[in-house]
């Protein structure tokens, strides 16, 4: 039995209650339910007893990076007794992959909370960083932090395919329109790309695509955000691009004047829906049908190696892709037994540091397929056909078992360790 311990089970664990930075979610219940783990929750308080017989988990799901001061000055009394003493602490923080440095050096800020509030426990963090492992060794080699203040084990965990899947199940389940394999040969769209939340990356890939005129004839959408975050607004993406597009020689001055028209006169551009009612599991199977590909457009391009559903959620559809996110995902999703598209696009992209020249990279091979003519795409398509069935057929049959596999070892080992 699995007993996971809340300060509070509406705020979080050690929140405010105004913009939490930490919260529980259903994630982790939901999921343990799922797999068929056996675990209770408990509301921490003055009358709190342990049975140590079982594993207890006190759990932080962190929402935010930046706030990280927060967490440790509303830990409860009675929480802090037990972390130094009595439980095991999870730091559960998998929706997100940055860099460790990233906000003042919040990883550092969460080691320094352990220390200065003496929490001795055992602990083990969470993060889709699929690299984490070894940037944890690094972290380690960098900073000075005694052994008791040390995570006992770090898992860089791939959670959006997880959750994807049960995504996909549940459309499944109840009745959703499904993409049909017999309509994948009736294309009349170069590709597919979705926008959803403002990034400065996004924001130069589309004003690319309409400035080279390679947009006229695809499924393109970039929403915009209700999330009232710095990072997400067409103002942050300017100053961002403005800063980065002067320091570096990939960007030539046709391309920051694209930029520039593009956000001075930005509005959103929607397809099945808008960012105040955003549900991609409700997006009309024409898009892929009728499409011969999607440019995937990550929530991130600098982050080592961390993947959303995506990248997924094109190969559940049937799709070819092309990726704009961390260098080496295709390498990832080929380790997993996906295929790529080497037939429709050069992807030496996939290996290329360079931010700036990665993105280009990757438009120079949209532009080189939408010039194509009809019958040389559809040509490219048939080649590749077996691809996208083989590859939603390693989704389900393969990666999602493995992934909810390794979702359950996370909790078997801080239970037996």
């Amino acid at each position: 039995m699995i007993n996971l311990f809340y300060d509070n089970l509406i705020t979080g664990n050690g929140s405010s209650e105004i913009d939490n930075p930490v919260r529980p979610t259903i994630s982790i219940t939901h999921h343990l339910t799922q797999l068929g783990v056996e675990f209770t929750t408990h509301q921490i308080n003055s009358e709190t007893k342990l049975d140590h017989n079982q594993t207890n988990l006190y759990v932080i799901e962190l929402m935010y990076g930046n706030k990280i001061d927060e967490i440790f000055k509303n830990l409860s009394e009675q929480a802090l007794t037990f972390l130094r003493n009595d439980i095991k602490l999870l730091v559960y923080f998998p929706y997100e992959g940055f860099e460790l440095k990233l906000y003042e050096n919040w990883f550092y800020k969460l080691h320094k909370g352990f220390i200065n509030h003496n929490i001795t426990c055992k602990k083990y963090f969470v993060f889709n960083n699929l690299y984490m492992e070894d940037h944890y060794k690094h972290f380690l080699l960098e900073n000075t932090i005694g052994e008791q203040f040390q995570f006992n084990n770090v898992f860089g965990f791939p959670y959006f395919q997880f959750e994807y899947y049960h995504t996909v199940k549940e459309q499944v389940e109840e009745g959703l329109p499904q993409v049909k394999v017999e309509n994948l040969f009736n294309k009349d769209k170069d590709y597919l790309c979705l926008n959803s939340k403002i990034r400065a990356h996004r924001v130069f890939l589309v004003s690319e695509l309409e400035r080279r005129e390679i947009e006229k004839n695809c499924y393109l959408s970039m929403m915009g955000s209700t999330f009232k975050y710095d990072e997400t607004t067409i103002e942050f993406a300017k100053n961002v691009l403005s800063q980065y597009m002067k320091n570096s020689e990939m960007v030539s001055q046709p391309m920051i004047d694209g930029v520039r028209k593009y956000v001075d006169d930005w509005k959103e551009r929607l397809l099945d829906s808008d960012a105040n009612n955003l549900n991609d599991r409700v997006l009309d199977p024409k898009y892929y049908e009728s499409s011969f590909f999607s440019i995937v457009s990550e929530t991130g391009m600098s982050h080592h190696l961390r993947l959303t559903e995506k990248p997924f959620r094109a190969i559940v559809n049937y799709h070819p892709y092309i990726i704009v996110g961390c260098n080496g995902t295709l390498e990832y999703l080929k380790s997993l037994g996906f295929e790529t598209f080497p037939e429709l696009f050069d992807e030496s992209y996939d290996n290329e540091p360079d931010m700036a020249k990665r993105l280009l990279m990757v438009i120079n091979e949209v532009e080189k397929f939408v010039n194509l003519t009809f019958d040389e795409k559809m040509s490219r398509y048939r080649m590749v056909h077996d691809k996208v069935l083989h590859n939603r057929e390693v989704f389900f049959n393969k990666v999602a078992v493995d992934t909810i596999n390794d979702f359950k070892k996370i909790f078997e080992y801080i239970k037996n360790d």
